[in-house]
């Protein structure tokens, strides 16, 4: 035999490191026979511990190179198969299963990676819980090491029989991770002599099932982020596109002043609102809820919003229009998908509003007289999308002075708290009648209770709200007025970046209108910019779903503008001029506001509005 310190390429050194601590005890005691002064070397039989030691150190680096090739895998697919075949190759064995617990029932389920992807799993066979071999291992968590397992009393034949296979030898350990088993792996039917596995081969299939069960573990939580991920985003761009179906700007009347808020409870939703210019002083108001969350409500939302806006200019009667979009709707709508919908059609002149309801909540009218529901149960017609030959009444109603309307979805009033109770609409009715005539303090003040009432739970269904009134005698039209001393060029824009576009070309306009100087005009748009800016980033956090109300008046000789929001209250006394070297990144905004704009004023009005004025001495 080969001396020991001979073995061709190893060392001492390399031989100690490869064994590392199973196999150190071993190593002492075959260099203590080899030392010839030491009596009792006789009693060991040097080959036979030897011929053991090189086998336990293949074992233990053939461990190594598995746990290498499996944790370098985060494809769920690959490293299933990866696993096995490593597996199979190292034990000498006929075959390798693996078996994956699901979670929701307790099966076991035999897995294969198909094909060079390896990404898709195939479900060959459940296993029942408790049932056969695997089964029983999952439930004791004891690895088995079976010379013949038709002398188990837990084998189960019936795979022999389905493949007219044969097993014999078997090893079957749990894959088990921070204490929880989620599988076995089986190794199947060893090839070479004597056909049997050994203790140290389960000892091996043992540590192997811990480095698999750790990855396996891994690839999933990997796989799980990276649908999450794209989930994210794919919901990030989809509620982009649901929310340019929501009108950029709130329509502009000398009479009515108006607010709207959409809240989805998911990223996006069904709930919806829209605007529709009409002829000869009539606008057409639209507020739904489309049945389900997600995607597909959003999509169908898209679809009508599109659908209203074509049917408003055919159908100039509320009851015609319900009607017509409830037959398309009947023909279009699939699972069971149906909206509800109020319309209203408004006579800015009149001070009149025609009214259609299709199952939805009714609007609540509110003047100086009191508050209760507009509209009556008998002209009250179904969801749309349900039945297709209904035809849709339509009611009329007077606006008084100082009066408001408000619009909502069920998300409001079916609001419920930790104790399961609802906000309900004797809450709404009274919290609309304690607020003045304004109907962005109106939302504000809704949003804020309903917020309130819910949060140890938290919402989970949509919001949305649109209001309008009439005369309004406490608001931010009347504060802005009186600021800006004579009726000035009026814009409203929701608080979202891309509407800057919109104010910046309404500034445009108006500049090149009243034959404003380029360069002159160019400073007067940055300040207006770097405000509106400010009142995203700062006052309103980047909520998208706030209002900036924007007013211009241009005179002979200057600029007057004055824009206001209802966002987080700021200390006027705090606002000081600094110098350009002592600004913060992202503090440029008051700065340059400061230095193109003759005159800023910051002012918080007693109904909670943030207000800054800017004045521009023009010189051409």
């Amino acid at each position: 035999m080969m001396p020991f310190h001979n073995l061709p390429g190893y060392t001492v050194s390399t031989i100690i490191t490869k064994i590392d601590k199973p196999c150190r005890a071993l190593y002492k005691i075959l260099n203590m026979t080899m030392d010839k002064d030491i009596p009792g070397q006789g009693l060991i039989d040097p080959g036979s511990d030897l011929a053991a030691c090189i086998n336990k150190v293949k074992h233990l680096s053939d461990c190594i190179e598995i746990a290498n090739l499996i944790n370098s895998e985060l494809s769920i697919g690959k490293l299933l198969s990866n696993i096995m075949q490593i597996t199979k190759k190292a034990f000498s064995a006929d075959a390798v299963s693996m078996l994956l617990m699901d979670d929701k029932t307790g099966d076991l389920m035999s897995q294969i990676a198909m094909g060079d992807v390896g990404d898709e799993i195939k479900e060959i066979y459940r296993l029942k819980k408790g049932k056969g071999i695997a089964g029983f291992v999952v439930e004791t968590g004891v690895p088995l090491n079976l010379d013949d397992v038709y002398a188990h009393p837990k084998f189960s034949p019936e795979y022999d029989r389905q493949t007219h296979s044969r097993t014999r030898a078997m090893l079957c350990v749990p894959l088990k991770i921070r204490g929880k088993i989620i599988g076995v792996i089986q190794v199947i039917n060893k090839l070479t002599r004597p056909f049997i596995f050994s203790s140290e081969e389960l000892e091996m299939l043992t540590t192997i099932s811990s480095s698999a069960a750790v990855a396996i573990d891994t690839a999933k939580m990997h796989k799980l982020i990276l649908r999450r991920q794209t989930l994210e985003r794919d919901l990030k761009l989809a509620r982009e596109v649901q929310q340019s179906f929501l009108p950029g700007s709130l329509p502009i009347d000398k009479t009515y002043r108006f607010a709207a808020l959409n809240q989805p409870a998911l990223e996006i939703g069904g709930d919806f609102y829209n605007f529709f210019k009409l002829p000869s002083h009539r606008l057409g108001i639209a507020l739904g809820d489309v049945s389900g969350k997600g995607i597909s409500a959003s999509l169908f939302m898209a679809r009508l919003t599109s659908d209203l806006q074509y049917f408003a200019l055919l159908h100039p009667e509320p009851g015609k229009l319900l009607t017509q979009a409830n037959k398309v709707l009947c023909k279009r709508a699939k699972r069971g998908m149906f909206v509800t919908l109020v319309y209203l059609v408004l006579d800015t002149v009149e001070n009149r509003i025609q009214m259609a309801n299709a199952g939805h909540v009714f609007p609540i009218y509110s003047d100086d007289q009191g508050t209760g529901f507009l509209g009556h149960d008998h002209k009250k017609g179904p969801p749309l999308g349900i039945l297709p030959e209904i035809e849709y009444a339509q009611e009329t109603f007077e606006l008084g002075k100082n009066s408001s309307v408000t619009l909502y979805t069920d998300g409001v009033i079916e609001a419920r708290n930790s104790g399961n109770d609802l906000f309900g609409v004797d809450a709404l009715i009274k919290l609309i009648t304690a607020q003045p005539n304004n109907p962005d303090v109106i939302i504000r003040e809704i949003t804020r209770s309903v917020d309130k009432f819910t949060q140890s739970k938290g919402r989970s269904d949509d919001l949305t709200l649109l209001v309008f009134s009439r005369d309004e005698d406490v608001s931010m039209k009347t504060e802005m007025a009186c600021l800006v001393e004579t009726e000035p060029v009026h814009l409203q824009v929701r608080s979202h970046p891309k509407n800057l576009k919109h104010i910046r070309h309404m500034m445009t306009k108006i500049m090149g209108a009243n034959k404003v100087s380029k360069k002159e005009s160019g400073h007067i748009i940055l300040a207006v910019d770097e405000a509106c800016s400010n009142i995203i980033r700062h006052s309103y956090k980047n909520d998208y779903t706030r209002k900036i109300d924007l007013r211009v008046r241009p005179d002979t000789n200057r600029v007057t503008i004055l824009i206001a929001d209802d966002g987080i209250k700021f200390d006027v006394n705090s606002i000081k001029p600094r110098n350009i070297h002592e600004l913060k990144p992202g503090g440029l905004g008051l700065y340059i506001m400061r230095q193109v704009m003759d005159t800023i004023e910051f002012n918080r009005t007693s109904n909670g509005f943030n207000t800054l004025k800017m004045t521009k001495h023009l010189l051409s």
